[in-house]
């Protein structure tokens, strides 16, 4: 388990890319991937060819501050459901934004202590809908709000009626988990083995319980859970073993492309304009829109300069505004 920092992968990369007898990479990263290619980057930067670096992760931020710009950013994306929802004819909230977050919130307490049932379970599925899955649902929707906002409607007007199933089947699209019980990945896994290598925590247990104050201050509905994310590398092994330089002023490289999605829940459009600074001579894609990441999800904009960059090395202007219109600034 010691090997699987990302660190090494971006030379595991590099093995692949002389295996192929290419003499650049051309790569697109997305979320955790824009760590992946920022390292690769680092390492290696006259093999950078045509870089796509989509919903980054901004390599300088410790543990704690990417804990806590999430949960600020799902907060955030789940005021902007809330408002959407008002607009709906099957929006489940009723009143103000405020008494709809209150909802929200009494809805995780109670499946602390009462979970919801499921009430049309799988043969031989005798889960319940406890407090944590309500939790990985409402995240696992909010990463598309075109497809996950009308599940969203529709979980919290189950739960009203005292059972769970959407919440159910929003958890497990997030952790990739089929009808049998299986996995179609070591997503999970890998990741929290991942995390614990790559960014070094030295906060202790009582210091975590302390800073949940701070993360639900500033995010009152994800924040007491996000707040504890990472807990698990206090009880990792920390094997001397190759690590991410702890900061990375500046990265020069043939020019690549980075984009950040102005509401992204999961990695905040900050981060992406961070890594901008660190790739001199990059561009700078922003997606005025909500979800996460901005490549594919319906912006000709976006699509089309992403297109001409990786087909043919044509970049775009070095900061370029997109909406789901099409239109760009």
């Amino acid at each position: 388990l010691e090997h699987f920092s990302t660190i090494e992968t971006a030379r595991d990369m590099d093995i692949l890319r002389a295996a192929l007898g290419e003499k650049k990479l051309n790569y697109v990263g997305k979320s955790y991937g824009t760590y992946l290619g920022t390292l690769y980057a680092s390492i290696f930067p006259n093999n950078v060819g045509r870089f796509v670096l989509d919903g980054a992760v901004d390599p300088n931020i410790s543990m704690k501050e990417q804990n806590l710009a999430q949960a600020i950013g799902f907060d955030k994306a789940l005021a902007a459901f809330v408002k959407d929802c008002a607009s709906q004819p099957d929006c489940p909230f009723k009143g103000s934004a405020a008494e709809a977050t209150a909802t929200i919130i009494a809805t995780l307490q109670a499946a602390a202590t009462a979970p919801l049932p499921q009430k049309s379970p799988a043969e031989g599925d005798t889960r319940l809908i406890t407090e944590s899955i309500i939790i990985i649902g409402m995240a696992s929707s909010l990463y598309d709000d075109v497809d996950g906002w009308p599940k969203l409607r529709k979980a919290f007007t189950e739960s009203a009626l005292n059972y769970g199933d959407t919440f159910l089947l929003l958890a497990d699209e997030y952790s990739g988990r089929n009808p049998d019980g299986t996995f179609r990945s070591n997503d999970f896994d890998s990741g929290a083995v991942i995390d614990c290598l790559d960014w070094k925590d030295r906060r202790t247990v009582d210091q975590y319980k302390a800073d949940v104050q701070e993360f639900a201050a500033k995010a009152p509905v994800f924040g007491p859970y996000i707040a504890f994310s990472g807990l698990h590398c206090q009880f990792f092994p920390h094997p001397a073993t190759q690590r991410a330089p702890d900061t990375l002023t500046e990265i020069k490289t043939a020019p690549i492309i980075v984009i950040g999605t102005i509401r992204d829940p999961a990695t905040p459009y900050s981060w992406s304009v961070s890594l901008a600074k660190i790739f001199k001579g990059s561009s700078l894609i922003s997606l005025d829109a909500d979800g996460h990441t901005g490549h594919g999800r319906g912006s000709a904009c976006v699509d089309d300069a992403v297109d001409e960059f990786l087909l043919r090395g044509t970049l775009p202007p070095a900061k370029l505004s997109c909406d789901l219109s099409g239109i760009s600034a």
